[in-house]
């Protein structure tokens, strides 16, 4: 089993953060490894989800924190982030690490207000494209359009 460590109010930088943990429905019976959000920085604040970027620390890793994107989703947004993780899982597995960020896992479980949590992690691959493709470098559309593969219906 998986375990991921998330501070309990990632807004408020304090020293020693409180956290709750969420699990990840993968991994070998009767293993559990540890996976804990530090440095955890809120980057978009929208009415259906919350993202932040984060350092990933975990014996997993070694010494070396991996820098990752912790996309949160509650209540009936949940069922959104769960498609997009499946979709990370099956349509996107060949693309990743090199077209789109390597998914590291989907945890849930419950706030400590009371309230579901799920939160999806994927490597940090900088900066998220913010506009409409037709605003995009001529180069990008042409690669979207000649590689159609890589940005066709994902749904």
């Amino acid at each position: 089993m998986y375990c991921l460590f998330f501070p309990v109010d990632p807004q408020v930088q304090k020293a020693e953060p409180r956290y709750y943990s969420l699990v990840a429905p993968f991994g070998q019976e009767g293993i559990t490894i540890k996976l804990t959000a530090r440095d955890v920085k809120l980057v978009e604040d929208a009415s259906t989800k919350r993202v932040y970027k984060a350092k990933l620390h975990s014996k997993l890793f070694g010494y070396s924190p991996r820098r990752v994107v912790c996309k949160c989703a509650t209540g009936p947004q949940i069922k959104s982030l769960l498609h997009e993780a499946t979709v990370y899982q099956s349509k996107l597995t060949d693309l990743q690490g090199v077209y789109v960020p390597r998914y590291v896992g989907i945890f849930h479980g419950e706030h400590p207000d009371g309230y579901d949590v799920a939160i999806m992690v994927l490597e940090d691959g900088g900066q998220a494209i913010k506009y409409m493709l037709k605003y995009a470098p001529l180069y990008f559309r042409y690669i979207s359009i000649s590689y159609p593969k890589l940005f066709g219906s994902l749904s």
